[in-house]
């Protein structure tokens, strides 16, 4: 990650921060990631308009594009990693958003891999529980969201 994406990141979670974003609703976070993206044709393009695809639709097919890389970087044996089970219970918020951010935007499409949809989308992961993403599908998890 270049040093200005770097900086972008910890800018989106400074606001994330600041918005008490840690203590939204997976659907409220899940609503502002679909409208982060709204502008982005390149999203639409790969994932529907927002008019002919609900903003759960839109988020399981984004999340659904890195479901095995993001299971390869948390999980192992269908649990989350120690080491991030260790970032859970030690770090703050600001500091396992920068870790997840920083691994998201490697693996999300390049045409919309905006820091902002990193933090998102980390914050959305955060919220629906780490665990659960080791143990459950994409609509698995997002039937209970």
């Amino acid at each position: 990650m270049n040093r200005q994406a770097g900086n972008e990141i910890d800018e989106r979670i400074r606001e994330a921060v600041a918005m008490n974003l840690g203590n939204a609703s997976p659907d409220e976070i899940a609503a502002l990631l679909s409208n982060t993206l709204r502008d982005s044709t390149s999203f639409d393009r790969a994932y529907g308009i927002e008019q002919d695809s609900p903003v759960k639709a839109r988020v399981r097919k984004f999340l659904s594009d890195c479901s095995a890389q993001l299971k390869a970087e948390l999980c192992e044996d269908g649990k989350l990693k120690a080491s991030w089970d260790k970032a859970l219970r030690d770090d703050s918020l600001s500091d396992i958003l920068k870790a997840l951010s920083t691994a998201l935007l490697g693996m999300i499409n390049p045409a919309f891999a905006a820091p902002s949809v990193a933090v998102l989308a980390a914050l959305w992961l955060l919220r629906m529980g780490l665990n659960s993403w080791c143990s459950r599908t994409v609509d698995q998890l997002l039937a209970n969201a």
